[in-house]
Parts: C-alpha cells; sequence; structure tokens
C-alpha cells in the first residue's frame, strides 16, 4: 500500500492581552484571603457574599435549634418523662415531634 500525505492546514488567532487596572493598596489588604493569596473581590460581589454567610449562618443555627428540640421532644416523650409532664406540655412536646419530623 502506498502512503498518502495530506497537508494539514493550522488555523491561528491571536487575541489581545487582558488590561485589568490594578487595584490599589488598600484594596489589596482588605481582600487578602485565608490562605494568603490576593484576591481582589469588587464591591457588587463582596456585599452579596456577606448576605450569603450570614444567611447561611442562620440556617446552620436554626437546623442546629430544630435537631436539638426534636431530640429533647424524643426523649421526654420516649423516656417516660411524659407522665410527668401537664396536659399543655405534653401537646406542645407532641407538636415539636411531628412539626421537626416533616420538615
Amino acid at each position: 500500500m502506498a502512503a498518502t500525505t495530506t497537508a494539514v492546514s493550522e488555523i491561528s488567532i491571536e487575541m489581545a492581552p487582558a488590561v485589568s487596572e490594578p487595584a490599589s493598596a488598600t484594596q489589596r489588604s482588605r481582600s487578602r484571603g485565608r490562605g494568603g493569596d490576593d484576591v481582589a473581590l469588587p464591591d457588587t460581589e463582596r456585599k452579596p457574599n456577606i448576605l450569603l454567610r450570614c444567611v447561611a449562618f442562620l440556617e446552620w443555627v436554626g437546623h442546629a435549634c430544630g435537631a436539638l428540640s426534636f431530640l429533647w421532644a424524643t426523649v421526654v416523650m420516649l423516656g417516660g418523662f411524659c407522665t410527668l409532664l401537664e396536659p399543655s406540655d405534653f401537646w406542645s412536646t407532641t407538636a415539636i415531634i411531628f412539626i421537626e419530623a416533616f420538615r
């Protein structure tokens, strides 16, 4: 068999280098990450990040409180302490168990 050669042509596109404005010294000092790397975040990204971290923290606290109340209510009901409760306390404990179970 005869070997055939084909000409391969390459296409290259030159792109201009991206020009970015250098960050000021105050922005660099405020944006220094935990690892010590310089990450300059604009203010439009910094404010939502702070808001999202606060919301995530509040959700974590709410989840932890819900888990603790579910645990407490379960211990009260299964531990035999329900005979020592008044009827209003018994029904509030029962409501906590059902609300947290369906969540």
